[in-house]
């Protein structure tokens, strides 16, 4: 039997590339926490405006309707008008040049257009915000309801056009009618009980 020494192989070290790699155990990641307010947002239902206000809201646009069309009625007929306004302000103080009496005349009547289609936009927009169950627009339509009224008025000797001066009228009336009761139907108990809860 040999006594030789038995031969030893090459020794391995840790960390050498013939060593397979242990990959670190994977841990599950913690489940996420629930939300404490799972539930769904509650959905407010939108509450439909009352017979009041319904009625508040066409009587309002059948009264735009008619002062945009006693407007586009005056617009139309504006030569004939402008030409009775020049001759009027010729009538009066003393003798001026055609130029002044033109200048006068288109004045008057620009500036009278003006503020009817601007008095018809304040208020539509205050129909609009009323419309959001706000009250308080109630009370400065019924504030202005006085300069409507003047503006009518003016408006109606300014931008009536001759021969057309009737169903000019009638329409300013009808629409100062359709807004007074528009107004009226606002302050109903019912309407007010609408925007109350707004």
């Amino acid at each position: 039997m040999s006594n030789e020494p038995a031969k030893e192989g090459p020794v391995r070290r840790a960390g050498t590339p013939d060593e397979p790699r242990r990959e670190p155990a994977l841990h599950p990641a913690p489940p996420r926490p629930e939300l404490a307010g799972s539930a769904p947002a509650p959905i407010v239902a939108a509450v439909p405006p009352p017979g009041p206000v319904a009625a508040t809201r066409s009587l309002w646009l059948v009264s735009f309707a008619a002062g945009i069309v006693a407007a586009l009625l005056a617009f139309l007929n504006r030569r004939s008008q402008l030409d009775r306004l020049r001759e009027v302000a010729a009538g009066i103080g003393t003798e001026r040049d055609p130029m002044t009496l033109d200048t006068v005349a288109s004045v008057a009547w620009w500036g009278g257009l003006g503020a009817f289609l601007v008095l018809i936009g304040i208020e539509a927009l205050l129909l609009a915000v009323l419309l959001r169950r706000r009250g308080w627009p109630r009370w400065v339509l019924l504030a202005i309801l006085p300069v409507h009224l003047a503006v009518m008025a003016a408006g109606g000797s300014i931008l009536a056009p001759p021969g057309a001066d009737t169903y000019f009228v009638l329409l300013l009336v009808a629409q100062a009618l359709l807004g007074a009761a528009a107004l009226a139907a606002s302050l109903l108990p019912r309407a007010n009980a609408w925007f109350r809860h707004g």
